[in-house]
C-alpha cells in the first residue's frame, strides 16, 4: 500500500521512477493516473440498462455459448469458496458472472457484476483491464489494484483469443 501511496504523491515523476511493485503493475498504475482515473474510486461503472444487457449477450453469444458448459461445471465447485469467476467481452465488460454467492453479492457492491465496465481506461489496474491491455494472463493483487475501493480484491484474468484469428 505504501508503494501506491508514494506513486500518487509524485505520479508524473513515477513514469520513470521505480517503486517497490511489479513493472507491469507500475506501468498500469502510470496508465491510469495519467489517463485520469480517480485513485480514490469505489467501483466501476455499471451499465444496467436491460436493453443494452441484452445487446451484450446478443453481441458476444458465441463467447457466452463457448462457456457456458465450462461455467456449468465450476459454478458448483465454487460455493463456499470466497471466489468467483467472471466473463468479460473486449471492452472489459462483464456478461457473465458464477461463484460463491456471498462474493457474487459483495462483487455487486464495486459493479464486479454483468454490465461492469471492467477496462483500464474506466478503473484502473485490474485483473481484466490490464489482461486486455497487455494481452498477457495477469494476476493483481490487493493493494496492486489503482482504485482504492477494489483492493481489498485479489484478481487474476487472461484474454481469450480467437483460435483462428487471434
Amino acid at each position: 500500500m505504501r508503494a501506491w501511496e508514494n506513486f500518487l504523491s509524485d505520479a508524473p515523476q513515477c513514469a520513470r521512477d521505480p517503486v517497490q511493485v511489479r513493472s507491469l503493475i507500475h506501468d498500469s498504475w502510470y496508465r491510469s493516473a495519467t489517463g485520469g482515473i480517480n485513485a480514490q474510486g469505489v467501483e466501476a461503472p455499471l451499465n444496467s440498462n436491460r436493453d443494452e444487457i441484452e445487446y451484450l449477450t446478443r453481441a458476444n453469444a458465441e463467447l457466452l455459448a463457448a462457456a457456458r458448459r465450462p461455467f456449468a461445471s465450476l459454478g458448483p465447485l465454487l460455493e463456499g469458496t470466497g471466489a468467483m469467476l467472471v466473463l468479460a467481452d473486449s471492452d472489459g465488460v462483464l456478461i457473465e458472472a458464477i461463484g460463491d454467492k456471498k462474493t457474487l453479492h459483495d462483487g455487486m457492491d464495486i459493479h464486479l457484476a454483468i454490465g461492469g465496465k471492467w477496462n483500464e481506461g474506466a478503473v484502473g489496474t485490474n485483473g481484466i483491464g490490464t489482461a486486455l491491455w497487455t494481452g498477457e494472463p495477469i494476476f493483481v493483487h490487493a493493494a496492486e489494484h489503482f482504485c482504492a475501493g477494489i483492493k481489498g480484491w485479489t484478481c487474476a484474468g487472461a484474454p481469450i483469443r480467437d483460435p483462428l484469428d487471434g
